[in-house]
C-alpha cells in the first residue's frame, strides 16, 4: 500500500524503517522476513531496495516504542543474519562504547552504514571514537537535531553534524566526518535550524527524509502503534503520542520537502535534487538509484514549469500520472532540463 501510494508524491525508491519494540522479537522477524521477500521488487509502485534498523542499539528512544539495548556481539551478529537488506542501522555512540564500538566495525565489515543517532548521552569521546572506526566509511548521523544534543561546552552529536572538518586537535586526527539527514517537515526542525545546515555543510553531504509514519488524510483519527495511541496533527503535518504530545513522526512527502527546500529555504532546484535523491541513495550505498546515468534503474520524475508533479516512473515504467496531464498533452522540456542538470 505504502509503495503504491508513494508514487504519487514522486517518490521512486523507499529504506523500509524497522524499530524492535521490547518483548516483540518473533513479530518483529516476521515483519523482517515480509520485508526482506519485498526488497527489489518492482511493478507495483515504489521500490523497497532495503531496509533502515532503527534500533535496537539505542539509548534515548524519542517516539520510538522501548527496547533493549543489552545485546552481546553473538546476538548482534544474528540480528544482521537477520536483515540480509539491511543498508543503513541507527546506533547510539554511547551504547556502541560499551561494546569498545565492535558493534559499529561489524556494521562497517558488512557493508552496512552506521548511522549515528537517538543518544543525548554520548560525551565527546565516545562520538569521537565512533566516528574513527573507519578512516574509508564515513558513518552518517540520523535526523540531524532530533533525539541528539547540541552544548558550547560539552559537544554532542549536533557539534559534530555541523561540520565538515574539525579543530587542528589531535583528538580529531582520526576522525571521519559523517553524512548527515534532516527531517524535512520543518516541523521537527525549525527552518531556521536547517538553514543553518544549509549554510554550514557542504550540499553533498546533507540529505533530508520524511520520517512519515501516517497519511494526513488519518487526522482526527487515534492510530495504534506499538500499543501506543498516536494522532495525527493535521493542521502541522505530524504526528503525536495521545499521551504527552511527543513527536512520533510526520505526514509529509518528498514531495513537500522539496516544495520547502525551493520555496522557503531558496535552494536551488538541481541542489534541492540532490539532497533528496542523489545523496540519500549515495550514503545508503544505493548504486543503482539516485541518478539519472546509463546503467542505472530509469526512476524518473516529471515536473511542469512551475514544478508540479505530473508524472513518476519507476524502472522505465510510468507508475503515476496527475490528473493535470489530461489537460496538457505536453510536460515542459525546459522544465525537464533545468530540473535534472545537477
Amino acid at each position: 500500500h505504502t509503495c503504491a501510494k508513494a508514487v504519487a508524491t514522486g517518490t521512486t525508491s523507499i529504506l523500509a524503517s524497522v524499530v524492535f519494540p521490547e518483548g516483540k522479537n518473533e513479530e518483529t522477524l516476521s515483519l523482517l522476513n515480509t520485508i526482506d521477500k519485498r526488497v527489489g521488487v518492482k511493478g507495483i509502485g515504489a521500490v523497497v531496495e532495503g531496509i533502515h534498523a532503527e534500533g535496537p542499539l539505542i539509548c534515548d528512544f524519542g517516539g520510538l516504542p522501548r527496547n533493549s539495548s543489552e545485546i552481546g556481539a553473538t546476538e548482534f551478529g544474528n540480528l544482521l543474519d537477520a536483515m540480509p537488506g539491511l543498508k543503513v542501522m541507527t546506533v547510539s555512540p554511547h551504547v556502541a562504547s560499551k561494546t569498545n564500538y565492535q558493534v559499529i566495525k561489524m556494521l562497517h565489515d558488512r557493508g552496512v552504514v552506521p548511522s549515528l543517532g537517538h543518544d543525548r548521552q554520548a560525551d565527546e569521546q565516545e562520538i569521537v571514537d565512533a566516528l574513527s572506526v573507519s578512516k574509508t566509511q564515513p558513518c552518517h548521523i540520523t535526523h540531524l537535531y532530533n533525539v541528539s544534543k547540541f552544548h558550547h561546552r560539552n559537544p554532542g552529536l549536533v557539534n559534530f553534524g555541523l561540520l565538515d572538518s574539525y579543530p587542528s586537535l589531535s583528538k580529531y586526527d582520526d576522525v571521519v566526518a559523517p553524512t548527515v539527514e534532516l527531517i524535512g517537515d520543518m516541523i521537527h526542525v525549525h527552518p531556521l535550524a536547517v538553514k543553518l545546515v544549509l549554510s554550514s555543510r557542504s550540499w553533498d553531504q546533507i540529505a533530508f527524509v520524511t520520517d512519515c509514519v501516517a497519511h494526513r488524510s488519518q487526522a482526527h483519527r487515534t492510530i495504534t502503534y506499538d500499543g501506543r495511541q498516536i494522532k495525527v496533527d493535521k493542521e502541522n503535518n505530524v504526528v503525536k503520542s495521545c499521551d504527552d504530545d511527543t513527536l512520533v513522526g510526520s505526514c509529509c512527502t518528498m514531495l513537500d520537502i522539496f516544495n520547502s527546500l525551493i520555496n522557503v529555504l531558496n535552494v536551488p532546484v538541481g541542489k534541492a535534487f540532490m539532497m533528496l535523491s542523489e545523496n540519500p541513495a549515495r550514503f545508503a550505498k544505493l548504486n543503482n538509484v539516485g541518478t539519472i546515468e546509463v546503467g542505472k534503474d530509469a526512476n524518473l520524475v516529471m515536473f511542469d514549469h512551475n514544478y508540479n508533479l505530473m508524472k513518476t516512473f519507476v524502472d522505465g515504467r510510468m507508475a503515476f500520472r496527475t490528473s493535470l496531464c489530461r489537460k496538457k498533452s505536453v510536460v515542459s522540456t525546459e522544465s525537464f532540463d533545468e530540473s535534472f542538470n545537477m
